[in-house]
């Protein structure tokens, strides 16, 4: 970690607890980045699916 720039008997907890809560949010948005890119690759699939079959072609 870089340097402490907060002051007084709490700041080591303080800047404990605020590492923690970025690396957990970095975590969460490389999941929802995951679940998002899944998400839309499923959507074209079944769209281009539906498509293929309300013009009656076949793969």
């Amino acid at each position: 970690m870089e340097q402490n720039y907060l002051h007084g008997d709490k700041s080591p907890k303080i800047n404990a607890l605020l590492a923690a809560t970025g690396w957990n949010f970095k975590k969460m948005m490389e999941k929802l980045k995951t679940e998002s890119k899944n998400l839309i690759f499923w959507l074209i699939e079944n769209l281009q699916l539906h498509s293929c079959q309300k013009l009656k072609l076949t793969w």
